[in-house]
């Protein structure tokens, strides 16, 4: 009879990959990349380090276990988790985010940062969707340290404690009408960066956003 080897893939948390069982001194056969989100497939590895390419031209003679390897991929569309916020890719190419959702209601203070680490991809934060922290009634605290293009509807809608807002950015977001329904009149905000005539601008953008009584200091 002849002697048969095993070729085990360990795809690190990608999709499976059914082993094959090669005679002695047969060929492998490169199987179908397998898939990870947020990861594109690299090549197999015959040791756990990957730094040894495995040659499927190369005769199989022992049992052997091949290592998928991965890089970061930055896909359109796909949302990724990030302290207590979740992330939407708007462009891979340019890597660039869109703040969806934040992930914890009991969080008394929120800060948007500039730029994002996903999937070992530094991208920037260039917008705060629809209902993104609505409802979180428990935060008293927003710093906004990206530079925002826009601030969708109902994004601190109901944000009924919040009682100051910091911008560390030299631009204004665009917002609309119903941003910041319903959050407190005793509203702080600082602007620091901002010139004279922005910060006017901050001012009625966020009065039209329903912050009625906004003063940018």
């Amino acid at each position: 009879n002849p002697i048969i080897c095993k070729v085990s893939f360990n795809t690190n948390n990608g999709t499976s990959v059914a082993s094959q069982d090669i005679p002695y001194n047969s060929l492998a056969k490169k199987p179908a990349d397998p898939k990870k989100t947020g990861y594109k497939f690299v090549d197999w590895y015959s040791d756990k380090a990957l730094t040894k390419k495995f040659n499927f031209a190369a005769k199989i003679q022992a049992d052997i276990t091949l290592f998928a390897k991965w890089e970061s991929a930055l896909e359109n569309g796909v949302s990724h988790l990030a302290g207590g916020i979740r992330y939407t890719v708007t462009d891979a190419a340019a890597k660039t985010v869109t703040v969806a959702k934040g992930e914890n209601k009991k969080a008394k203070s929120v800060k948007i940062p500039a730029v994002v680490n996903i999937n070992g991809e530094n991208c920037t934060v260039v917008g705060i969707a629809n209902n993104a922290f609505k409802g979180y009634s428990k935060m008293n605290s927003l710093t906004i340290e990206a530079n925002l293009k826009s601030i969708g509807k109902n994004a601190f809608n109901g944000c009924k404690k919040l009682k100051k807002v910091t911008l560390k950015v030299k631009t204004v977001p665009k917002m609309k009408s119903s941003s910041f329904k319903k959050v407190t009149s005793k509203v702080t905000v600082k602007a620091s960066k901002l010139s004279k005539k922005q910060k006017t601008q901050f001012e009625k953008a966020l009065k039209r956003a329903g912050m009625k009584k906004a003063k940018v200091k």
